[in-house]
């Protein structure tokens, strides 16, 4: 009865730019953009499906997003931390 919770700490990301979460096999989680625009980090809660966690392990591509750029993966200083956490449902 648990849900699970992906809490993501990212760096600077360029003007403009998104971080894409999705699964291995390239369903959507959602995506982080910095607000406001310029601040130096940002963190937000995506919620993960119990469908993407397999064998105890949950997969992600993590792509940033610029425009009029192609997608890319983060640079080390984009993606700060990456924490996986399960939380009581509340009812």
């Amino acid at each position: 009865g648990d849900s699970v919770e992906l809490q993501i700490k990212t760096g600077l990301l360029p003007r403009g730019a998104r971080l894409t979460l999705s699964t291995e096999d390239g369903a959507s989680l959602g995506a982080v953009t910095p607000y406001p625009q310029g601040r130096q980090s940002n963190t937000a809660t995506v919620p993960v499906p119990r469908s993407a966690i397999v064998d105890g392990r949950l997969r992600l591509r993590l792509q940033v997003l610029e425009p009029g750029a192609p997608a890319r993966a983060p640079r080390p200083s984009e993606v700060q931390r990456l924490d996986l956490v399960v939380a009581p449902r509340s009812e």
